[in-house]
């Protein structure tokens, strides 16, 4: 349960850094991501109309696959991902439910685990239909009122739930 929770939590911050830092907006936010993913927010507002349409979203996603997709053939194999999977640092997980001794270790997602959570089908290969399907399935989470855009106010709720959801499963779990 653990490692599935951390996989859809690795997942979720590849997806959402399918776009560069913008240094002029970092030094505007804070909190603890550094403001990484309020700049995630901006960079796909491509048009500045401080909304993400859906269009935006999908069309960012699209030329990230584009990028990694070496080859051109239209799926991503394990060796066209990359070997920094982007916006992945390290994450900390107690080892000891007690928290006893120094209680952490250091995990870096791969690429291996990227591709496992994402091959739906199983042949290896992610179709951009794959690569995809876990950001807009969170694109719609995050658009409250389903009008097919999301804005500052509606990506900053379904950010403060996506860490409710991990928070609280941590403490179930006992770390």
């Amino acid at each position: 349960m653990k490692k599935r929770m951390m996989l859809k939590r690795a997942v979720h911050v590849l997806i959402l850094s399918t776009a560069a830092a913008v240094p002029a907006v970092a030094a505007q936010t804070s909190g603890p991501d550094g403001g990484e993913m309020q700049n995630r927010f901006f960079q796909a507002d491509t048009n500045g109309d401080g909304v993400v349409s859906h269009d935006e979203m999908l069309t960012r996603a699209q030329d990230r696959f584009a990028e990694w997709d070496a080859d051109g053939n239209g799926f991503l194999a394990l060796e066209e991902l990359p070997r920094e999977m982007p916006g992945m640092g390290k994450r900390r997980m107690r080892h000891h439910a007690s928290g006893e001794g120094d209680g952490e270790v250091k995990r870096k997602p791969t690429r291996m685990r990227f591709m496992a959570r994402l091959d739906n089908d199983g042949d290896e290969l992610l179709s951009v239909d794959e690569f995809t399907a876990p950001m807009i399935k969170r694109f719609k989470r995050a658009d409250a009122d389903g009008d097919g855009a999301v804005t500052q106010a509606e990506f900053d709720e379904a950010k403060e739930a996506m860490r409710r959801r991990f928070r609280r499963g941590r403490h179930h779990q006992g770390g």
